[in-house]
């Protein structure tokens, strides 16, 4: 395992041998009588630690696990009675988001992750450590590390393969390059345009949707930037909201990811939806605050989960806004959160 990689940060030596140190004492105790997953707990708990008194770019690649417990929950409202149920993650980083579906239902759906990391080789070693750590059967595990926009991996691997859930954390408006070809991009064709190169955001959703079964659900992190922005990105909210992709809004709290403080917005996105309306949660208000940070309680989520199910209105913090009303609205979809915050 590399853990020291200058390309996510220059880590001292001295942490360097401290982690190994740790794993190797971790690796010496007697936990036959313990929770499968204790090795796996300590890892990440090492992980949260280290980001949680870090102040640099590491931070990108980890989801607080409320928040992926959250997306989890929600994601597989409807599959509890399936047998196997395919997952990928399209922005691996830590591999949270995936193993946090392992911590919430076991082996009892014969899951089956993929993922894909373009980061370097620390983020993604870390990774398959995660994994590795909590129990999953590394038989049922494929990871590839490369690029999720520029190649095309899941299809390239098999040219069927559509996923159950498809959840995703990726770096907020990255940089990227949109070349002419992607627009005969499965991918991206139906669209007629490409995310602008300044911003891979909806180059990212997109990727995600593209490998969505037709009954599976998607869960993706973004800034507020892909609710408001106009050009390109607004054609292809209007496409998305058109086909009535884009299931539910979930504003969440500022400070609540280590890479950024400010608010950011989980998408719940769907293929098979017969109505073209969105709920708008505003969860913005719901946290505990924990030091410098902001936590979504066990309440919090819960919340948010129930609210989600029952996907009708709530005062000042549920509005279940039809397609027509977005019309009027111009696609701007953080004008409905404003709606829910003041009651109007």
């Amino acid at each position: 395992m590399e853990l020291y990689n200058s390309k996510v940060e220059s880590i001292s030596k001295r942490v360097h041998e401290a982690i190994c140190d740790i794993i190797r004492e971790l690796s010496t105790m007697i936990v036959l009588e313990r929770d499968s997953n204790f090795l796996g707990d300590a890892f990440e708990y090492l992980i949260h630690m280290f980001l949680y008194n870090s102040q640099t770019i590491q931070r990108q690649f980890y989801t607080p696990s409320e928040v992926s417990d959250m997306m989890v929950r929600i994601s597989m409202i409807g599959k509890e009675n399936e047998k196997n149920v395919f997952v990928y993650d399209g922005s691996l980083g830590s591999g949270i988001l995936l193993f946090s579906i392992f911590k919430h239902i076991g082996n009892t759906h014969n899951l089956c992750y993929y993922g894909q990391e373009y980061n370097d080789s620390t983020v993604y070693d870390i990774a398959r450590i995660n994994m590795i750590l909590h129990g999953i059967p590394m038989n049922k595990v494929n990871l590839h590390m490369t690029t999720s926009l520029n190649e095309n991996w899941p299809s390239s691997v098999e040219n069927s393969l559509k996923f159950d859930v498809v959840l995703m954390n990726p770096p907020f408006s990255m940089k990227w390059t949109p070349e002419k070809q992607f627009l005969q991009d499965p991918r991206f064709s139906t669209y007629e345009c490409l995310a602008p190169k300044s911003n891979a955001d909806f180059a990212f959703i997109l990727h995600g949707l593209y490998y969505l079964k037709e009954t599976g659900t998607m869960a993706i992190i973004v800034p507020y930037g892909v609710l408001t922005r106009g050009g390109v990105e607004h054609k292809i909210r209007k496409k998305l909201l058109d086909k009535g992709a884009i299931y539910a809004v979930i504003s969440m709290p500022d400070r609540i990811f280590y890479n950024t403080a400010t608010a950011t917005t989980i998408l719940v996105l769907k293929k098979n939806t017969k109505l073209k309306d969105v709920l708008f949660i505003d969860a913005s208000r719901e946290f505990k605050k924990v030091k410098n940070r902001n936590v979504l309680t066990e309440n919090c989520i819960q919340k948010i989960v129930d609210t989600y199910t029952k996907r009708r209105c709530f005062d000042k913090y549920a509005y279940l806004a039809s397609y027509e009303e977005i019309k009027e609205m111009t696609i701007i979809l953080i004008y409905i959160i404003i709606l829910i915050c003041f009651q109007i």
